[in-house]
């Protein structure tokens, strides 16, 4: 019964992103039935949804706080008018993103997923990461390339916003640094009203 709800699930969202994705021309990574994407077809899909603004949350396999965050991330499309997306950046011969889909999948069976595609950015993930924050913000350089970065685009595709995981939380008096719930209050809240 559970296996045929999450079913379920998944084939409705399917449906709600080939409806986004409609204008776009894009590929499908069979092995693992998602999207590939660059930055031309990031631009496409926020131009495309039927939503003011567009959020792509970066995420890689291994990475913990991404999981934790998941459940918030999506929360973003209930709370504002904006479509939420998880992109995922880790290669697609990369071993261990179909378990990091799975879980996705499992946890949150409403997330629309994408992945970067291996033709536009290549070499090891740290170096496809940077490259694409380099190209699709004007930042050459952050602290922490591409994972669990929030990236929001408005109705014509434009990038608004590229969360920098380590410049944009503020310092604490107590020297710890304001939560991401704080953060997402400054930085981006205000791009999805």
């Amino acid at each position: 019964m559970k296996k045929l709800l999450i079913f379920a699930f998944i084939a409705q969202f399917s449906l709600l992103i080939s409806q986004v994705t409609s204008g776009c021309e894009l590929q499908t990574l069979k092995s693992v039935n998602i999207l590939k994407v660059d930055i031309k077809d990031l631009s496409c899909i926020a131009k495309n949804a039927d939503r003011p603004s567009t959020v792509f949350y970066t995420f890689t396999s291994w990475c913990a706080p991404c999981r934790q965050k998941m459940p918030m991330v999506l929360d973003l499309e209930k709370r504002f008018n904006a479509a939420v997306f998880v992109l995922i950046m880790e290669s697609e011969q990369d071993k261990m993103m179909p378990g990091g889909i799975d879980f996705i999948r499992k946890h949150a069976p409403e997330a629309k997923i994408l992945i970067l595609k291996d033709e536009a950015y290549t070499g090891g993930t740290r170096k496809r990461n940077s490259s694409f924050i380099a190209d699709i913000s004007s930042k050459k350089k952050m602290f922490n390339p591409g994972y669990g970065v929030f990236i929001v685009a408005d109705s014509a595709g434009k990038v608004l916003k590229v969360t920098d995981n380590f410049t944009d939380y503020r310092k604490l008096a107590n020297g710890s640094y304001e939560s991401e719930e704080r953060m997402l209050e400054r930085e981006v809240f205000p791009l999805l009203n």
